[in-house]
């Protein structure tokens, strides 16, 4: 079984899903492996972990994903809030993708769609 860590915006954590309708589109993405959890097709997947970026302006998110990595988790997802719907204006997705990447030695997975 692939153990999945999600990493979100706060800001939308706190206020709702900016998904469908607040349908917390991640669980759906990763329950029925849809977008980019087709990845994991034949495996069984599990979300264990979601935190959120740590707020505005993003300064502690390379932290959150650290401590995700410590929840023994076999990939990170940065959910669509962090860039496909909104877009995070404080960092490059991509760049702390790779960051945390490198820090943690587990993918990190920008999007879900």
């Amino acid at each position: 079984m692939k153990k999945i860590g999600i990493l979100a915006c706060e800001k939308f954590m706190l206020r709702g899903c900016p998904g469908s309708d607040v349908c917390w589109k991640c669980f759906d993405y990763a329950t029925n492996k849809k977008g980019k959890f087709e990845v994991y097709e034949e495996k069984n997947i599990q979300v264990v972990a979601m935190a959120t970026c740590g707020g505005c302006p993003g300064v502690r998110v390379v932290k959150q994903g650290m401590m995700l990595a410590k929840q023994n988790i076999d990939a990170i997802h940065f959910s669509g809030c962090m860039l496909q719907d909104v877009k995070c204006p404080y960092f490059d997705v991509n760049e702390i993708a790779k960051e945390i990447e490198n820090k943690t030695g587990i993918p990190v997975i920008v999007g879900i769609e």
